[in-house]
């Protein structure tokens, strides 16, 4: 039986025949470092973006009923629309 790669050879020797002429290896292991660590990012992003919004979240949803109550200042009275073409003499 024939095979492709010469015995006592590496079983991806052919592969790293096609390569070594194309990316030497000063160009090709950085080039694998910055692809495995943006990879890296890339997930960490995606399980940092949920957390991101849920520890968000928690604060707003307690701001949510102080900025829509009625002001302490003045009680009993509420904010008036005034707009500048009509004024009510008083």
């Amino acid at each position: 039986m024939s095979h492709c790669v010469p015995r006592g050879a590496a079983p991806f020797s052919a592969v790293s025949a096609l390569i070594d002429p194309l990316y030497p290896a000063p160009v090709f292991y950085p080039g694998i470092l910055v692809a495995v660590a943006g990879t890296a990012v890339l997930f960490a992003q995606a399980l940092f973006i949920p957390l991101w919004w849920g520890f968000t979240s928690g604060p707003a949803f307690q701001a949510k009923p102080r900025l829509l109550a009625p002001s302490r200042r003045s009680p009993g009275t509420r904010p008036r629309a005034v707009t500048p073409w009509i004024r009510k003499s008083r």
